[in-house]
């Protein structure tokens, strides 16, 4: 396609995606698009049609018949929507044609003209063409129905899911390292991938000299990053040797963290759905609080 139908339809869509949200379903929204992209089709004389035009193959004139020569004679000409879904839907059904043979030597061919049902295709811009070409395909062909997704009308659900899926395992020691690592943060002593280490890590094991560290993955285990936290912790009251292993986390500072966010999340979705002024709104108006608008504060 032309650089300029390109564009107009991208825009077309962007502007589409940006109103699935007031539609009343997503196949709703997605057909008011795929509308709008076949209403800008290119028109007659267009440089775009021309581009199309150039592409097809044109049947040349039938030469005079002789003994063992073939007559073409030429079909009506179809519009550009009415080739392209021709080929289209050929292409798609060849596997399922059994082949052609072809005639004995010296038999003529004659290419008569198309099917009524085709040959109103230059009437009725096409769409009798496509009709004929689409009742030929297997049923096997056809387009399948898929279920639309349901929107919850809340989001409590999702926050529960996101809870779920921390799979916080709380210890002791967890504890201890989430309550050192945020007062580090909150003093500004550790940042970029020390605070990362220090977030990403559970703390396995305290000794009086040594704590041990584990982490999920090998390219936070770097010396630069021990020492830099370990100097901090030491500015801090803990003078100790870090010795960092890579395994499984199940109580992090950051998944303490998250489930923190979640629960709060969680909290702040429950105190506007059960408002009472929320819940006459949704029950006489018919009105839903729109997902992702609720944050807690």
């Amino acid at each position: 396609m032309p650089a300029d139908e390109t564009q107009l339809l991208y825009s077309m869509c962007l502007h589409g995606r940006a109103e699935l949200g007031l539609a009343p379903d997503e196949y709703a929204a997605l057909t008011m698009v795929l509308l709008r992209l076949l209403a800008f089709k290119p028109i007659a004389g267009a440089p775009a049609a021309k581009s199309q035009a150039a592409e097809k193959k044109t049947l040349i004139d039938a030469a005079p018949v002789t003994a063992g020569s073939a007559s073409v004679v030429e079909a009506p000409k179809m519009p550009v929507l009415a080739v392209t879904a021709t080929r289209t839907i050929a292409a798609a059904a060849a596997k399922s044609v059994p082949p052609v043979t072809p005639p004995p030597p010296g038999q003529v061919l004659h290419v008569v003209n198309p099917a009524p049902a085709a040959a109103a295709s230059d009437k009725d811009g096409g769409s009798g063409m496509v009709r004929a070409c689409a009742e030929a395909v297997p049923e096997a062909m056809q387009v399948l129905a898929i279920p639309v997704r349901v929107q919850a009308d809340s989001r409590a659900e999702a926050a529960a899911g996101q809870v779920a899926e921390v799979r916080l395992v709380p210890t002791e020691d967890g504890a201890f390292w989430h309550a050192t690592v945020q007062q580090l943060i909150q003093d500004e002593a550790i940042a970029a991938l020390v605070r990362e280490l220090a977030l990403q890590s559970q703390l396995v094991a305290r000794d009086t000299d040594q704590w041990l560290l584990r982490v999920e993955r090998e390219s936070l285990n770097q010396p630069g990053s021990r020492d830099r936290l370990s100097a901090a912790l030491a500015a801090a009251g803990y003078s100790v040797r870090l010795a960092v292993e890579i395994g499984r986390v199940t109580d992090s500072p950051a998944r303490r963290n998250a489930q923190l966010a979640a629960e709060r999340q969680l909290e702040a979705e429950r105190t506007i759905f059960e408002d009472p002024f929320v819940q006459t709104i949704m029950r006489d108006f018919g009105a839903k609080v729109v997902p992702g608008t609720i944050k807690a504060v």
